[in-house]
């Protein structure tokens, strides 16, 4: 964005007893995202991580990241790109367990560019709840039904994007009235 990250970076704390109402929706989208880290053995002996940031709302992936290490930079990447899909005016809350963070929160912050009024909290039933259903769906109807013996590291990877796109844009879900997240987005106008 240009600006000191020190100005345009809050930190807040969410009462857990406002927990329950966002974990069960947002009352519009872009209010409020959770991010967390997910490990997947490969066949080769490496290790892939995938982050996706989910918009509470209607459960949408609004950016992923995936990677070879749990590093903050794997973890800040999902949240610049899904940063990059925000209309102007929209700051939503974050909740991240900053698992990757190395050094002290100033640290990190200097290095990390966010949007204007966009805060980075804390939340870790709030975060299981979310990120815990994706990463369930994911690992039932993705990584575990194939054999990845035949893959590259590079392959796999590549499939996982195709995957978190199909998640978001032809998946249905029954919550959402059978509709992906974004014709679900697409219906309300």
């Amino acid at each position: 964005t240009g600006l000191p990250t020190s100005t345009i970076t809050r930190f807040l704390e969410i009462p857990r007893s406002t927990w329950y109402y966002h974990r069960a929706r947002t009352g519009r989208p872009n209010e409020l995202w959770v991010t967390d880290i997910t490990e997947m053995a490969h066949p080769s002996d490496a290790k892939v991580y995938l982050n996706p940031a989910i918009d509470c709302f209607d459960g949408r992936s609004v950016a992923w990241s995936s990677g070879l290490r749990p590093t903050s930079e794997l973890a800040d990447s999902s949240l610049e790109s899904a940063s990059g899909t925000l209309s102007p005016g929209e700051a939503p809350a974050v909740h991240n367990d900053r698992v990757c963070t190395t050094g002290d929160v100033a640290d990190r912050e200097a290095r990390v560019p966010r949007t204007p009024a966009q805060h980075v909290q804390q939340g870790h039933e709030l975060r299981q709840h979310t990120c815990g259903g994706l990463f369930g769906l994911f690992k039932q109807e993705f990584y575990y039904p194939r054999d990845w013996s035949g893959t590259t590291v590079g392959e796999f990877m590549d499939e996982l994007d195709r995957w978190m796109e199909w998640f978001r844009s032809g998946r249905t879900s029954q919550r959402l009235g059978w509709l992906t997240p974004n014709e679900y987005r697409l219906s309300l106008g």
